[in-house]
């Protein structure tokens, strides 16, 4: 059995609630998730951005959470790959976990949508948390957000953590402009594939007047060594196609 911790952003009509699809008044953006074993240690992660399809604009509520723009989003993945994506990372048996059941429920109604609900039968088994966190600690009735249940519990919140990183990442950057004069700075390799810690990083690069060049077109991880390596295979291949021609 496989818990998964899933979180989604989504869009909504950039003119607000006027003219919105009736079908799909929220379209999923990005699926974000931690997958448990039994023994409840974190065994892997999964994010994945996805192309719109309905909307093809950013509402600004939704800009200001996220942080990502419409260019990003274009880059992404279809909803109907994405999700086949994640539920085959999801594993064969399963049980989702959810802050509230607005994430389970807008899952379903994406996949409807796109006339998937057959690759997820019901019924989902899912836990909402913040409905079991009411019922242990307060009425059962009341719904806290997940920020008063993190302090409530005094657990560690990973935002400190990815704040006192990318305050890290800045003093290696001022030494190395100290000993060299240079003061451009380029994001790469998979932890930047945290989009957090990305963004972090990169404002704090730019308070202190460093200019950030960062991924646009290929991911920072092993995806984009991929993309160098066919790019050198197909190089190498048309060099020996030139040659063989001569």
């Amino acid at each position: 059995m496989n818990y998964i911790v899933f979180d989604l952003e989504w869009n909504q009509n950039p003119d607000g609630r006027r003219h919105p699809d009736s079908r799909l008044p929220f379209e999923i953006i990005e699926i974000g998730a931690v997958k448990l074993n039994e023994k409840r240690e974190i065994v892997d992660t999964f994010q994945c951005l996805i192309k719109p399809k309905v909307y093809h604009w950013i509402h600004d509520s939704i800009h200001e959470v996220i942080h990502v723009d419409y260019h990003e989003l274009e880059k992404g993945i279809p909803f109907p790959r994405a999700i086949r994506r994640f539920l085959e990372w999801c594993g064969e048996e399963y049980r989702f976990f959810t802050w509230g059941d607005q994430d389970v429920m807008e899952l379903q109604r994406n996949m409807k949508y796109y006339n998937l609900l057959k690759l997820m039968p019901g019924p989902v088994h899912y836990y909402d948390v913040q409905k079991l966190f009411s019922i242990k600690f307060e009425d059962g009735i009341s719904r806290r957000s997940l920020e008063y249940a993190t302090d409530y519990l005094q657990l560690p919140k990973n935002r400190d953590f990815h704040r006192a990183l990318a305050d890290e990442i800045l003093a290696a950057c001022e030494e190395a402009e100290r000993q060299t004069g240079i003061r451009k700075v380029a994001l790469s390799g998979g932890v930047f594939q945290n989009r957090l810690l990305l963004r972090l990083t990169e404002e704090r690069l730019m308070e202190e007047g460093f200019e950030v060049l960062r991924h646009r077109m290929v991911p920072p991880n092993d995806g984009g060594i991929a993309v160098g390596q066919a790019a050198y295979g197909m190089a190498q291949l048309f060099r020996a196609m030139h040659m063989g021609s001569e």
